[in-house]
């Protein structure tokens, strides 16, 4: 079973005097002893939609809070932005075949997960339970509790009724690009620290949870929203539609087509773009963010992201030439600023150096010049890189599949991809 958490750090239940204590690897619906009381089946805390479990009396008002967070969630992410409801599960999760919501104290995360496939219809989708810990480290405030239950809800309505084995990471950057656009993107510093840190990663990398960049991945959906969709986030949901495939996914990966990758470069097709041209715009994009973001419009919050440090090189009074490598994984990029030398002009020629590309395919560009940026043609010789007033010339590098290659996120690793870069004066 997939579960879908916003961090498993699952730790043993606390235990309170006279109750049982449900063990941490309990499945709740199956032992609804240690979820005595819920909410949502009677006035006065009527849902149409959620039933609230909890384990002691005492935990009325917190289960009361959630259900309202949840009415909330769906509100905003079914009605308002059309994306799809959960699945019933038909009452295999009793009592109903409502959404059930279990309130685990001392678990200290939060997650979705499974009840049951959905018989109906030829792609993999799910019924779905959510276990929270509103009382746990995600749920200090009620404003936090408030967004990190609305990301679980889009975990477990609109991601597990299209394609619940999709690759890993869009789970999470998908939902946190919703809750970021609800709740701001101030909130989740975290993340975007952790996500501008690697710009050598893939942005879909996983990393099973050792950072927080899979959440920051949300970053690529708020920038291709802001740039191609009209600032939407409607287009996550047809992504998501576009991407449903027959179950088997989970046991063979190569069995996940269309995956995500295919449904979005349909979707910019229709832009007039491609997936991949959408990486080097991002790549740009990245640049623009912290104290760079000033005047410019990548991102919804720009100002408060991280910066990507690039990497310096400096130029020496002596040689007129000089060369750096720099390493990246497949759709991840690097970041060179390079410094001028005394001897140096105004401008230096660019290039690979001969034998220093594999099979993978560079795109190089200009950062920092807002819109004097541009992608440097090298496939046929050098180009010209120009120092600014500062004596610095920032480019990025982004490594793409080269000719012949196929490029299947269900199969890729970590495996670094090698250019060397050379620069000369004219």
């Amino acid at each position: 079973m997939l579960i879908l958490a916003t961090l498993i750090l699952a730790a043993p239940a606390l235990a309170f005097a006279g109750k049982p204590v449900a063990p941490k690897n309990t499945t709740p619906w199956q032992t609804p002893q240690y979820w005595p009381y819920a909410i949502g089946d009677q006035a006065p805390n009527l849902s149409d939609h959620f039933v609230i479990h909890y384990t002691d009396a005492g935990d009325l008002a917190m289960a009361v809070e959630v259900l309202g967070h949840l009415e909330g969630a769906w509100h905003d992410q079914i009605m308002v932005n059309h994306a799809l409801p959960p699945l019933s599960d038909n009452g295999i999760a009793p009592p109903n075949g409502k959404l059930d919501v279990y309130l685990w104290r001392g678990i200290d995360t939060l997650y979705v997960d499974s009840v049951t496939d959905n018989p109906s219809t030829w792609w993999d989708d799910a019924a779905t339970y959510i276990v929270l810990d509103p009382w746990g480290k995600y749920g200090a405030t009620f404003e936090e509790r408030r967004a990190n239950i609305y990301h679980e809800f889009r975990h477990a309505s609109h991601q597990a009724a299209t394609d619940w084995w999709e690759d890993f990471p869009i789970f999470e950057a998908d939902a946190t690009f919703w809750e970021a656009r609800k709740y701001g993107f101030a909130r989740l510093p975290f993340a975007w620290v952790d996500f501008q840190a690697r710009p050598d990663w893939s942005p879909f990398r996983d990393d099973a949870f050792r950072t927080w960049s899979m959440y920051g991945g949300a970053l690529y959906f708020d920038y291709v929203s802001r740039r191609h969709f009209n600032n939407s986030l409607g287009f996550t949901n047809e992504m998501w539609l576009l991407s449903v495939n027959p179950p088997g996914a989970e046991f063979d990966p190569s069995k996940n087509e269309p995956d995500f990758i295919d449904a979005l470069d349909q979707l910019l097709g229709e832009k007039g773009t491609t997936f991949f041209d959408s990486i080097v715009g991002f790549t740009r994009a990245r640049w623009y963010t912290g104290s760079r973001a000033a005047g410019q419009n990548f991102f919804t919050a720009g100002a408060v992201l991280a910066e990507v440090t690039p990497r310096i090189h400096t130029r020496g009074g002596g040689s007129p030439k000089s060369s750096v490598r720099v390493d990246a994984q497949m759709l991840g990029s690097a970041f060179i600023t390079v410094v001028r030398g005394a001897a140096d002009p105004i401008e230096l020629n660019v290039s690979f150096k001969a034998g220093g590309q594999n099979t993978a395919r560079s795109v190089v560009q200009t950062v920092g010049n807002g819109s004097a940026d541009a992608v440097l043609n090298l496939a046929s010789g050098p180009a010209r890189l120009r120092f600014g007033a500062n004596g610095r010339a920032t480019i990025a590098v982004t490594i793409l599949p080269g000719p012949g290659m196929t490029y299947d996120p269900d199969l890729a690793d970590d495996t670094q991809f090698s250019t060397e870069l050379v620069f000369d004066r004219p």
